[in-house]
């Protein structure tokens, strides 16, 4: 698994279909065939209805198949003393996709406001399962269908509003809601239970504005993020009240970020400062046993926030002239 070469080729095919620019749809269908995983088949669709306008629809369906990389993809576990165990034969991963979409372009006076909302779901038949609830000393990584009865999908809704309130002055807010969620090892009931994927925002938030002063010569930027709570892996959760250089892992709640940049623009350059992290939220002390970077309790990946204060910078910027 960790030594292997993959060659896969395929064929690829698509109808499209359009009636009087409100309706199009884009069907399509892929065959490949793996020297590791054989022939399989990847339909898929995607429609866009826009009966007026001012509004938008699109919707989403399809399958998809991914080759994992056990190692590369999960390289946030390697600064830590525990042991990687893999399944003898990691398979090829497999879901079902689907997804709809609406835009809505909203006139207010003489501006217009643009309001967007989405949905995903991803279920899969087969997905490359990291348990870190197992064990305190080992990381468990194994197919889904190994483990009888394991489930794993995921739900995404997100919505977006934006708008140029007055000339060279725009505002952007988005929130995102996700549920992610995977069968793994309850070590305290002895069984495997599926629960929400550990190290994962439930929700994410932001605000941006920007404002460009008419002859372009100045720009203002200011964005607010917020951060939603993630599930530690079982072992870690009472490790939540430790203190001092051995780690305090557990989140306690959702945090926010605030960041602001001003450029000045030239004709062929430009010059911004700027800074980041302005509500100077830490997580504390997030390497595990940090004292001790041999141990076996060392552990730098339950990492759920930033890890560095406030911070300013300042930057410079040429724009090389085209012949």
């Amino acid at each position: 698994m960790l030594d292997r070469q993959e060659v896969t080729p395929g064929i690829f095919a698509e109808y499209s279909y359009t009636y009087a620019d409100k309706l199009s749809l884009v069907a399509g269908v892929r065959a490949d065939w793996s020297n590791r995983y054989g022939f399989f088949v990847t339909p898929r669709a995607n429609i866009r209805y826009a009966p007026f306008a001012w509004w938008t629809l699109r919707a989403s369906a399809g399958m998809g198949y991914r080759s994992p990389n056990a190692i590369a993809d999960n390289a946030f576990v390697l600064p830590s003393s525990r042991d990687l165990h893999l399944a003898d034969d990691i398979k090829q991963e497999r879901a079902v996709n689907t997804g709809i979409s609406t835009t809505f372009y909203i006139p207010l006076g003489s501006k217009e406001l643009q309001l967007s909302a989405e949905y995903y779901y991803t279920h899969f038949l087969n997905s490359l399962i990291v348990d870190m609830d197992r064990d305190k000393y080992a990381v468990d990584i194994y197919n889904q269908t190994d483990v009888p009865g394991a489930k794993s999908f995921a739900h995404c809704a997100q919505i977006e509003a934006s708008m140029e309130v007055l000339r060279g002055w725009t505002w952007t807010a988005a929130f995102r809601w996700t549920d992610v969620k995977q069968t793994t090892f309850n070590a305290a009931k002895n069984v495997y239970e599926l629960r929400s994927k550990a190290l994962t925002n439930r929700f994410k938030g932001v605000i941006t504005t920007s404002y460009q002063t008419p002859l372009k010569k100045w720009q203002f930027d200011v964005t607010a993020q917020f951060n939603g709570i993630s599930r530690m892996p079982d072992p870690f959760i009472a490790m939540g009240d430790l203190n001092g250089g051995y780690g305090t892992p557990k989140p306690l709640s959702w945090y926010p970020q605030l960041m602001a940049q001003i450029t000045k623009y030239f004709r062929t350059c430009s010059l911004y400062v700027g800074a980041e992290n302005m509500t100077n939220f830490r997580q504390d002390t997030p390497i595990i046993d940090s004292f001790n970077p041999y141990g076996p309790d060392f552990d730098a990946s339950m990492v759920w926030g930033p890890t560095m204060g406030w911070k300013a910078y300042i930057g410079f910027r040429y724009d090389l002239e085209r012949p």
